[in-house]
């Protein structure tokens, strides 16, 4: 097992990034199913300038077209890099309509309906 580092997301952290991306995604009618926080900071391989890594999993598709789903994606990170901040670092933010836990890595935290559950993945 990892050893932790100083440099991890804590619980607390990612309550208030949900917080943040919530009243950042209402505008553009972006309600969010599940968030994943995945990456370094959740594999205690972070550095002090290492970013914060989330996916947003929509309640539904506000998009009927590849180039809305674009133009939307596109409007919501030019939002994120200007209004959003972990620890002074960007957040890497991705909106998409399905997800497979895997591409995370083996280590990532959930948060659905306001809980956050700490997931591992089995090395492969």
């Amino acid at each position: 097992m990892t050893k932790k580092s100083k440099h991890d997301v804590k619980r607390g952290e990612i309550r208030k990034v949900n917080k943040q991306l919530t009243s950042l995604l209402n505008p553009f009618g972006v309600t969010t199913k599940k968030m994943i926080v995945f990456g370094s900071r959740t594999k205690s391989t972070g550095h002090h300038d290492s970013d914060l890594d989330i996916v947003i999993i929509p309640t539904k598709r506000t998009w009927k077209t590849p180039q809305e789903y674009t133009a939307l994606s596109k409007a919501i990170n030019q939002a994120s890099e200007k209004n959003l901040r972990f620890r002074g670092n960007k957040i890497d933010l991705q909106l998409v309509p399905d997800f497979d836990v895997n591409e995370t890595g083996n280590s990532f935290f959930e948060i659905e309906k306001g809980k956050i559950k700490r997931k591992r993945q089995p090395y492969y």
